[in-house]
């Protein structure tokens, strides 16, 4: 049975999936100071890495006056999934100052208690939730609270395997023009599934440059008193990739098989030190699904995205991508509380004189931390669910605001 008669027959067998467990970055004893492009040093020290909705139609007809207004319904807006079980614990009167302060519940129906000196945010007394933000804890909550990280999780002794959530910085091309989407919004705006557009993860060298120089200043000013610290690792690896066979695909256990798309043909990603020709891991890389972003004042746009990591020590096929050498990675590696953000400079390795690409991406460093703390918000306990994603997001906004206007890709 061939790669996609397997597949195609795991797909017919598909049950909705209902996060997992990632592994945290390991500490480096003693890890290298930041450094510029250029190669000069940074000199600061720094601690260890942990290695749209629809309108009616107006008629054009000469009583159009005469007809009764039509009765218009009142919006709900749904608690959110994460907030269902707080939403229940919330009071209609404040709770009881104490010393003064006013506590309130950590989540609401809507949005957030937030008085001040007696003032509300709102008729309601609660100020709303920011709508993309909620979007976003909505995306992660569906993909890895539950969905494919519900899945992981209920087999995690089964085969070694870890949730992904990144962000990209890159454009949102229009499929139709081929150049960047602009949807004729001013603000952030997250687009809807059926929305046609590539993502495409593109930065200059000079914004390279930029965005390294910006978060080498971070990091030193994140020695400062009172600051959570940013810690900083170069690395050089390079990915190879091979085809997976048909047995190394019937070697995966049924429940990661139903998460693959059966149109796509899996590869196998060998990662291994450019220095020391060790091998660091052979991986499976499962495309969950993307939350894709409009950010129209930036020089980028963003995609959130939600993927499976199957460590493979199975059989490798012939070399994949059409027998190309594979890609060299020169990267900076900036983690600070919950978030890594890689920059790299990518290299194809058959084509050494060609112009390098380069990436920006931000990831949550510890899945299964805000897979735990994702279940303790549905379930009404105290929980940092909200305050993780918030920074993750934040994160992108902010690397994707660093870039000066004259700095175009």
């Amino acid at each position: 049975m061939d790669l996609k008669a397997i597949l195609n027959n795991e797909s017919s067998r598909r049950s909705t999936p209902i996060g997992a467990p990632i592994s945290s970055l390991k500490s480096a004893a003693k890890p290298p100071t930041p450094t510029n492009t250029n190669g000069t040093k940074v000199s600061t020290a720094v601690d260890s890495l942990p290695s749209p909705s629809k309108k009616r139609k107006l008629e054009d007809t000469d009583d159009a006056d005469d007809q009764p207004a039509p009765k218009r319904s009142r919006r709900h807006v749904p608690v959110p999934i994460w907030a269902t079980k707080m939403a229940q614990r919330i009071e209609p009167k404040p709770r009881p100052r104490t010393n003064g302060h006013h506590h309130p519940p950590t989540g609401a129906p809507n949005g957030h208690a937030r008085p001040t000196g007696g003032h509300e945010g709102s008729i309601t007394g609660i100020a709303p939730f920011e709508e993309l933000r909620r979007k976003v804890m909505d995306f992660i909550f569906e993909n890895v609270v539950q969905g494919a990280g519900e899945t992981l999780a209920n087999n995690e002794n089964e085969f070694p395997s870890e949730i992904e959530i990144e962000g990209k910085l890159g454009e949102l091309i229009d499929h139709r023009t081929r150049q960047r989407l602009f949807l004729g919004n001013c603000t952030e705006a997250v687009l809807s599934p059926g929305v046609e557009a590539q993502f495409r993860s593109i930065m200059s060298i000079s914004q390279h440059k930029h965005l390294n120089g910006f978060l080498n200043k971070e990091t030193e000013r994140s020695l400062a008193a009172g600051r959570r610290k940013i810690t900083y690792a170069h690395t050089y690896d390079e990915d190879k990739f091979y085809t997976l066979t048909a047995v190394g695909l019937a070697s995966i256990p049924p429940h990661l098989r139903s998460l693959m798309n059966p149109h796509h043909t899996p590869k196998v990603r060998v990662t291994t030190n450019q220095k020391t020709g060790e091998i660091i891991n052979k991986i499976v890389k499962i495309r969950v699904k993307d939350l894709d972003i409009s950010l129209p004042s930036s020089l980028f746009d963003c995609r959130i995205s939600i993927n499976i990591e199957i460590k493979y020590n199975g059989e490798l096929g012939e070399p994949a991508e059409g027998g190309t050498g594979g890609r060299k990675k020169d990267r900076m590696s900036y983690v600070h509380q919950n978030c890594q953000i890689d920059l790299t400079q990518v290299r194809a390795v058959d084509r050494p004189q060609a112009e390098p690409s380069h990436e920006l991406e931000v990831e949550v460093i510890d899945a299964m931390k805000l897979r735990n703390e994702g279940q303790l918000a549905h379930q009404g306990k105290d929980n940092m669910y909200e305050a993780i994603c918030e920074e993750f997001l934040n994160n992108l906004r902010v690397l994707s605001r660093a870039q000066p206007r004259h700095l175009q890709a």
